[in-house]
């Protein structure tokens, strides 16, 4: 009895010992099996890469036809991954584990908010360049080829979160990490959340993307963008003279200055300085030159197919002798459509807000010259002609007084 009674505390210490150590025999089988997953990203090769494509990416699924460059992407990404293991729990009786570690990867809010911004861009520029396809732009692969520029453009910092690792065990009695969207979206720094975030980019973030794609675009773009020779009805070559004009006077003045937005649930406004060329000063040299020519004997000799085009080369020479610019407020409205902020009116906006009042309506239509009334006159003229009334005749001869009343400039 006495020898009972003093092992005892022998035969505890033992079965403790015990199980300590079955415990801690799965808990490094547990940890193994993670860092045998992790370890992958920590150095991913073509193989691996080839594979976590194929899952992500059905379209992918021939390794043979994906791109170095997307498969670059994941070696670019996961290049300075890193983990810990911060502790293990085990449950063997329900054969389950869960495991606490510290991830150290790529700032992937940074990356998302510079995909948005670039995918944004990309968009204007397609409207610029008259891209008759725009929905190439969101197919998988160029998103991949998007995420390629900028991980070998850019630089970014490493950021480490906290996740939890749940394993189980298997049949073959092997612990097997169970993949949760939470785990790869952890394992990627939270990247899937970013990119699917409607708020990635602020309003007045958004607005310095449009403002900054324009003040980027050549000339060509510019004008289709804003669709300038649209403004004017008149010949080919004379259109693109004026609008070239104006696109001289946009690329030598515009800039801007974005100031605190105010939103409202999907809406949002944001003002701006912009600071563009005087077209009220424009329009007023115009006006002064064209008056001077009406009041003229000549613009009555003349007609009125040749005012029409004496009116539109002092629109040009306005345009080009301009040196003036001016600075308004203009308030930009945004949307969100539950996917990102968009400018609302698109290029209409920016282009009332950069041209001014070239852009207004009225001003366009006083440049629609009635090309008809010289041919009205002519008739009228023959129908005088076979007149009986001979006097009427000399008396229209000897008027000086013309009406202007039914030209338009």
């Amino acid at each position: 009895m006495k020898v009972t009674k003093y092992l005892l505390p022998l035969v505890l210490l033992f079965t403790v010992l015990t199980l300590v150590s079955c415990s801690s025999a799965e808990r490094t089988e547990a940890e193994d099996a993670i860092k045998e997953e992790l370890d992958l990203l920590k150095n991913v090769d073509s193989e691996t890469t080839a594979r976590y494509i194929s899952e992500l990416s059905p379209e992918f699924s021939n390794s043979n036809e994906i791109s170095q460059k997307i498969t670059d992407v994941f070696t670019l990404f996961f290049q300075n991954f890193d983990y810990k293991i911060l502790n293990t729990d085990v449950d063997s009786q329900k054969g389950i584990a869960t495991s606490k570690i510290r991830i150290k990867t790529l700032d992937a809010q940074k990356l998302a908010q510079d995909f948005a911004s670039s995918h944004l861009n990309d968009e204007i520029l397609a409207i610029a360049n008259q891209t008759p396809n725009t929905n190439n732009l969101d197919s998988v692969e160029q998103r991949y080829l998007l995420l390629y520029q900028l991980l070998t453009s850019n630089e970014y910092d490493s950021v480490e979160i906290d996740t939890i690792v749940e394993l189980k065990r298997s049949e073959e009695n092997i612990w097997e990490i169970q993949r949760t969207y939470s785990l790869e979206n952890d394992l990627v720094g939270g990247l899937m959340t970013y990119l699917s975030d409607p708020n990635i980019l602020t309003p007045d973030a958004t607005l310095e993307v449009y403002l900054k794609s324009f003040k980027t675009m050549d000339d060509v773009q510019i004008k289709n963008y804003l669709g300038i020779n649209s403004l004017f009805s008149s010949d080919e070559i004379t259109k693109n003279t004026i609008a070239d004009a104006l696109v001289e006077q946009i690329l030598n003045s515009f800039d801007y200055e974005i100031k605190k937005p105010e939103i409202s649930g999907y809406n949002a406004t944001v003002p701006v300085i912009i600071t563009t060329f005087d077209s009220d000063s424009i329009i007023s040299e115009y006006k002064k030159n064209l008056d001077t020519y009406i009041s003229t004997p000549q613009a009555v000799i003349d007609g009125a197919s040749a005012r029409y085009e004496i009116a539109q080369q002092y629109l040009i020479e306005a345009i080009r002798n301009n040196d003036k610019t001016i600075q308004r407020e203009v308030v930009f409205h945004l949307v969100n459509d539950a996917t990102a902020w968009h400018l609302e009116d698109n290029s209409n906006e920016l282009g009332y807000a950069i041209l001014g009042t070239m852009a207004d309506s009225d001003f366009s239509e006083s440049m629609q010259i009635d090309t008809e009334t010289e041919g009205d006159d002519a008739s009228d003229s023959d129908d005088a002609d076979t007149s009986d009334t001979a006097d009427d005749s000399d008396s229209s001869e000897d008027s000086d007084e013309y009406d202007y009343s039914d030209d338009e400039y």
